[in-house]
């Protein structure tokens, strides 16, 4: 075969495809006139070009034909009869072909069974547990009318099929008749009947049927447009009065839920367990309880005063001395200092007794107020049991903090000095304990002499009677606005520390 490969110059060179190879240069490659050709894919595209008019050699001997040599056989042969037309094997004949039909498809067995390196024993067997298999699955998927239902891999075949169909509008949906659509139409109580039964049967044996029934049925529940739906269905069947009449009697004879048997509480409990998991009911149930948390208002939670159990203890002889720091109580509730901090005898420590309600208050810059104030009598007061249980545990208070010091007003002086007297009152009314102890307890108690004794100018700001007391009792008028020593009194000794 000869090719022409043009040169870079005005002339051209002809070779030979042996005269490309033997010039390779060892490579694969050689340089004719300036250009560098591939002689394996020249080679290539020559034998795919020229294969069919190229007679090559059989594995018989012969040669293959060429386009040329079948069209000078079909030219020869045209309106010829065959040799062969109407003639009838022998049955020699027939069996010789037979047997050689099988030899080779024996030959060909043999070669399938050494592919895939099984004995011709062990693919019987095989064969046969596929084919027992394959039947078992054609019996379950059989009807009751003898049919078969479709595997799910023909179902989705015969689906592609339909859509490609009814796209390219080879398949129309047929318009519907009014006339004919049977409205209010039901079946016979006989064919009901057999309808329960087959489904019941199905729901029962086939899993795989009573599975996706679920998954559809919750499905189905959950979305928003059936509730609604359903919602507004059973609003007018409600509206009804004889079906009203009807469920409330049904839910006048019902079983209560407490009487449930196990089993039916079982399979409640796992039901909704089995709710729980899926992740979009899961979601929108805490969602809506958030939401109505967030709509309802928050309850009104009263304050409980604890109750101090009424037992028999009494306060021990003797407790360690130490120092509590003492804050200002703001609380409503009655607070009482700890033993430890009143039981100290030294006359120079000032602690104060802690008044309910009451918020510390400066003294007024008055002359002194000693002179022609008469003292008050007032009656000793003994611990109840309950006090003295309650003060046999001290408690530690926080660190003291600064306290912003307001100035008081007529109302909140009205409002302490009430609460004064509903406490005397109180105490006067529960205490139960015979007066039998001393001053010395009296004042190891923090009761109201010691802190006339200790905290005088405190003791005549509350209790004191003179005359800058206004006759009617209250302290009101006695605080002015123009005082100007409230922002330094310290009245717990707060500065000591």
């Amino acid at each position: 075969v000869d090719i022409e490969v043009p040169s870079i110059g005005s002339s051209s060179t002809t070779t030979t495809t042996a005269s490309l190879i033997k010039n390779g240069a060892g490579n694969g490659t050689a340089m004719v006139g300036g250009v560098l050709a591939d002689v394996e894919s020249l080679s290539a595209r020559l034998a795919a070009t020229s294969r069919s008019d190229v007679p090559l050699p059989t594995e018989n001997g012969g040669y293959t034909h060429t386009k040329a040599s079948k069209a000078k056989i079909s030219a020869a042969n045209k309106g010829k009869t065959p040799w062969n037309k109407g003639r009838t094997r022998s049955p020699e004949e027939k069996a010789r072909i037979a047997a050689g039909v099988r030899a080779k498809n024996r030959e060909r067995f043999l070669q399938k069974l050494a592919d895939m390196g099984l004995t011709e024993e062990e693919y019987e067997i095989q064969k046969k547990e596929e084919r027992r298999k394959k039947d078992a699955e054609r019996r379950a998927r059989k009807t009751e009318n003898g049919g078969f239902r479709p595997t799910a891999e023909t179902r989705q075949k015969i689906s592609k099929v339909l859509k490609e169909k009814y796209a390219n509008g080879e398949i129309k949906r047929k318009p519907v008749d009014p006339s004919k659509v049977r409205r209010g139409f039901t079946h016979s109580e006989e064919t009901r009947k057999r309808i329960s039964e087959s489904l019941k049967k199905r729901w029962s044996t086939d899993e795989e049927y009573r599975e996706k029934m679920q998954q559809k049925s919750l499905a189905f529940s959950n979305r928003d447009d059936i509730k609604k739906r359903i919602s507004a269905t059973l609003k007018q069947k409600w509206q009804d009065p004889e079906f009203c009449e009807e469920m409330m009697t049904k839910m006048g004879s019902r079983n209560s839920s407490q009487f449930r048997d196990p089993s039916h509480r079982a399979k409640i409990s796992q039901t909704m367990k089995a709710r729980w998991q899926d992740a979009e009911y899961r979601k929108k149930v805490l969602d809506s309880i958030a939401a109505k948390r967030g709509q309802s208002k928050p309850k009104q939670i009263k304050p409980q005063t604890p109750k101090v159990p009424a037992t028999t203890a009494t306060a021990p002889k003797s407790l360690p001395k130490a120092e509590v720091p003492l804050s200002p109580v703001m609380k409503s509730t009655r607070a009482t200092l700890p033993v430890s901090a009143l039981g100290a005898t030294d006359s120079s420590q000032k602690v104060p007794k802690v008044v309910r309600g009451v918020r510390p208050m400066d003294p007024l810059t008055q002359p002194n107020r000693k002179v022609g104030m008469a003292k008050r009598k007032k009656k000793k007061k003994v611990a109840s049991k309950a006090t003295v249980a309650a003060r046999a545990s001290p408690k530690r208070s926080p660190p003291p903090k600064k306290a912003v010091q307001k100035k008081p007003t007529t109302t909140e002086v009205d409002r302490i000095s009430a609460l004064l007297d509903d406490e005397e009152e109180d105490e006067e009314e529960n205490d139960p304990v015979p007066v039998a102890t001393t001053k010395a307890k009296a004042k190891d108690q923090g009761s109201v002499s010691r802190l006339r004794e200790e905290r005088r100018d405190l003791y005549d700001l509350l209790y004191g009677e003179d005359e800058a007391t206004p006759a009617n009792g209250k302290l009101g008028s006695v605080f002015q606005v123009g005082d100007e020593n409230l922002d330094t009194f310290d009245p717990y000794g707060l500065d000591d520390f």
